[in-house]
C-alpha cells in the first residue's frame, strides 16, 4: 500500500527546476505549500527519527525546504523509513490539494 501511495503521486511527477525566487515573490498558495511540506516533513522526522535515513535523503529535503520549495531535485525513497516519510509527506500534500508533481521525490 505504501508503495502504491507514492507510485500514485510520481506517476504524472516531471522534474521542475527554479532560480531562486524570493519569499515576497511566491504566491501564497506555493508559501502554503512549502510551509505545509516544511511542518509535514519535519513532523515526520520527529516522529520516525533520523536513523535509517540516508544523508542524500536528508540534504535532498533540506535543499528543497531551503530553496522555498522551488529547486524539485528529486531522489527516490531508498529505505523504508525514508518511503514511510515520503508518504506521510505525501499524504498531507494531498490533503491539502497540491499534485505530486510538487514532491522531490522520484523513482524512474
Amino acid at each position: 500500500m505504501r508503495h502504491l501511495v507514492l507510485a500514485a503521486l510520481l506517476a504524472t511527477a516531471s522534474p521542475v527546476g527554479a532560480e531562486d525566487v524570493p519569499e515576497h515573490q511566491l504566491s501564497d498558495w506555493q508559501q502554503k505549500k512549502c510551509a505545509t511540506f516544511t511542518q509535514a516533513y519535519e513532523a515526520a522526522l520527529k516522529q520516525l527519527g533520523t536513523d535509517d535515513l540516508r544523508p542524500e535523503f536528508l540534504a535532498s529535503q533540506q535543499a528543497f525546504m531551503d530553496s522555498q520549495c522551488m529547486d524539485r531535485k528529486t531522489l527516490c525513497p531508498a529505505s523504508g523509513k525514508e518511503l514511510e516519510i515520503a508518504n506521510i509527506v505525501s499524504l498531507e500534500m494531498i490533503h491539502l490539494g497540491a499534485s505530486g508533481t510538487f514532491l522531490p521525490y522520484d523513482c524512474r
